[in-house]
């Protein structure tokens, strides 16, 4: 349980591999825990043989209660049994991405662009040109960023936090 609370706190996509009438995968979209006691609750997963064969399956997500017997996490009631366990935690980072931004059609017009860079404390990297937002990633998967200024005097603004953090370099 801890490492599902790490990966999906981290902002990573969980599976967890679970074992009991047999073997099967399920995806591990949040976690309850008494934040007082620090004891975990239960999980809320879809699997994707819900209503298997099913043209149009409804969107759902369902909560299980967990227990721990000293050795592993039981899913209470999964199907009618708490003898299925978790046996593994698979997890999958953001891919990184490269942004490339320009000024578009308000380049070479005589009117100098506006470009502004900037993150925030929650991981959030934002790119503004000439007032509007054209990008919002997460800061963390950002492994470059190219800036297609013009000839009209542009101006780079960046606000980065923390300071110390470089998502770009110069070359």
């Amino acid at each position: 349980m801890q490492t599902i609370d790490q990966e999906l706190r981290a902002g990573h996509g969980v599976t967890i591999g679970i074992w009991g009438g047999g073997g099967h995968a399920i995806t591990v979209w949040g976690f309850n825990y008494d934040a007082a006691t620090g004891d975990y609750k239960g999980l809320w997963v879809s699997d994707s043989d819900d209503d298997k064969g099913v043209s149009n399956p409804p969107d759902r997500l369902r909560y299980y209660q967990v227990a721990y017997d000293g050795l592993d996490w039981h899913l209470q009631d999964y199907y009618g049994s708490d003898s299925w366990h978790i046996g593994m935690v698979s997890s999958l980072d953001r891919a990184p991405t490269s942004l490339t931004v320009s000024a578009g059609r308000a380049a070479n017009n005589g009117v100098a662009d506006a470009f502004t860079v900037s993150t925030n404390a929650h991981g959030v990297a934002q790119v503004v040109v000439n007032g509007s937002t054209v990008r919002t990633v997460p800061a963390a998967v950002v492994k470059g960023l190219t800036i297609n200024g013009s000839n009209d005097r542009d101006t780079v603004n960046l606000a980065l936090w923390p300071a110390s953090r470089r998502f770009y370099q110069y070359h």
